[in-house]
């Protein structure tokens, strides 16, 4: 037999007096009719812990909380229940360690937030409000306090005001943070959106408590809404009475009749077209005084200028008279109709590039008046373009005149004369792209034009490492010429020490004039090439 099984055995065979001596404790008041050895079993289990199985046999009101997953004791996933309760502490002992204060209701599956965080604990838990029936019989029967038996639906707790028309699921519109105003209640879902100026509206303007119903409660208007009437007095005279008001108005305002609804603006001397239909009726009728009286029905209309300022502020009176619709037309004041042929007709012809541009890029916003310019004084290029030469050319005949090299077609097609500067682009010069020799002084700076060195060795490296410098610089032209490095124009007779004779004639170059190392770099050595027989001829070998 296992030792736990004689143990409990040599218990139940104790005289009382001996058992009442092995006992840890009286039970509590609660549990008072289990006191005895011949109880034990009742809640103690033969070979193990209290697992709270025996518990839920008694406590029925817990087993069926445990069951449906509801409540502190569904999420505590059935732990013992020992873990929490103690007893046989004595008859006084409380079997709950339970502290309202410290208490995280969360592990209940229902967090208090903002109000209910505020409530007081028997705001909710009260009889009243248990919707358990076992929990409802327990506290009936023992006339004990209970936190159990409630139910998370909000009706669990709160009044209905709406007596069941709005349904049960009150967290639909309401929010924890307060019944009033009902946050999340979208009335786009009802019969009657609210548009317009219905939006600001007090719910209680049109949801009115009354007498039908308890105070305090709100019910559902139960007024007719298919026309204005039954909230709204006609300002009218009788003769619209026959009329439904959103023939002519709409919510946005009833003050001003409203086109859409019905009103036909055609009937009248100024039809509505293109922006005009979108025009607020008061920017030309002007607003109605209180009462519905006021406004200008009959407003001055044969001009644009009777409703528009002039924009341009007499700038186009020069083209002849002032006609707004010789540009604009009721579609829009964007864009203009005037073409790029009609500004050929003007002072500045619209050619190559230009053509092109927005009008914005050249008629901007003038920041001192905030209107776009359309007048312009000067018509050269400098008064729209920045000169990306610095003033190089500013000192040349005409003020530098950009036309001089360039055209409206394109800024990068240049059509200067290079001959004109003193050194014309001849032979390998003709190819070379302008940014090759002229080149910016300093990181972004433009390229320099005026003052570029007209001498080969400032722009190209001495291949020769110096040996036909003069003054200080190589004479390339003595040998070269700006139609290819080669040939050479050289003469051996004439312009060294050593005529060439006999066979030497027909001797390549490089056959006496070797490649040497001078300073890191590989140079044909012609300058103070030996002169003397042995010094390229031994054994008869040399050049042949």
């Amino acid at each position: 037999m296992r030792p736990g099984l004689l143990l409990l055995a040599a218990v139940l065979l104790l005289p009382a007096r001996g058992a009442a001596q092995f006992s840890p404790g009286d039970l509590s008041k609660a549990h008072a009719s289990l006191e005895g050895m011949q109880s034990c079993s009742k809640c103690h289990e033969v070979g193990s812990e209290i697992s709270g199985r025996k518990c839920r046999d008694c406590h029925g009101e817990i087993d069926a909380a445990i069951k449906r997953g509801h409540g502190m004791h569904a999420s505590t996933g059935g732990a013992s229940c020992v873990s929490c309760h103690k007893e046989h502490l004595g008859r006084d002992a409380r079997t709950v360690k339970f502290d309202e204060r410290s208490f995280d209701h969360a592990r209940t599956g229902f967090v208090l937030a903002d109000k209910h965080a505020t409530a007081a604990c028997t705001g909710c838990h009260q009889a009243s409000n248990m919707r358990s029936p076992e929990v409802a019989e327990l506290v009936r029967r023992t006339g004990r306090r209970s936190f159990l038996g409630l139910d998370r639906a909000c009706a669990g707790c709160h009044r209905d005001p709406h007596r069941g028309a709005m349904g049960d699921q009150c967290a639909r519109c309401h929010a924890t943070a307060g019944w009033r105003p009902a946050s999340k209640f979208d009335h786009g879902r009802t019969k009657f959106p609210l548009t317009g100026r219905h939006m600001d509206v007090e719910c209680t303007r049109c949801h009115r408590e009354g007498r039908e119903v308890p105070p305090g409660s709100v019910m559902p208007s139960s007024q007719p809404f298919a026309d204005c009437t039954p909230c709204h007095a006609t300002p009218h005279s009788p003769s619209f009475s026959r009329d439904a008001c959103r023939n002519c108005h709409t919510t946005d305002g009833f003050r001003l009749a409203s086109r859409a609804g019905g009103f036909d603006h055609s009937r009248t001397a100024f039809p509505l077209r293109g922006r005009h239909a979108t025009v607020a009726c008061a920017a030309c009728h002007g607003a109605a005084r209180p009462g519905g009286k006021g406004g200008n029905l009959r407003p001055k209309h044969g001009r644009c200028a009777d409703c528009h300022q002039d924009y341009h502020r007499g700038d186009m009176k020069a083209a002849g008279p002032a006609d707004c619709a010789r540009c604009h037309t009721e579609e829009g004041f964007r864009p203009s109709l005037f073409t790029a042929a009609q500004h050929g007709t003007l002072r500045f012809t619209l050619a190559g590039a230009h053509a092109a541009l927005p009008c914005e890029r050249c008629h901007a916003q003038d920041p001192a008046t905030g209107r776009r310019r359309f007048v312009f004084a000067d018509l050269r290029c400098p008064a729209c373009h920045t000169d990306p030469h610095r003033g190089q050319f500013a000192a040349l005949p005409g003020g530098g005149e950009c036309t001089r090299c360039h055209s409206a077609a394109s800024w990068k097609e240049v059509s200067y004369d290079h001959g004109a500067t003193g050194f014309p682009l001849e032979g390998k010069h003709a190819g070379v792209r302008c940014a090759g020799c002229h080149k910016p002084e300093a990181a972004g700076l433009t390229p320099r034009f005026r003052g570029t060195s007209r001498e080969c060795a400032d722009c190209h490296r001495d291949v020769h490492a110096g040996q036909f410098a003069q003054g200080g610089k190589a004479a390339c032209s003595a040998c070269h010429r700006p139609g290819g490095w080669e040939p050479v124009l050289f003469n051996h007779d004439t312009m060294s020490g050593f005529v060439l004779t006999g066979a030497h004639k027909r001797a390549a170059c490089r056959a006496c004039h070797r490649l040497e190392l001078t300073g890191g770099v590989e140079v044909v050595r012609f300058k103070g090439t030996p002169t003397r027989c042995e010094s390229c001829h031994q054994g008869g070998t040399g050049p042949q």
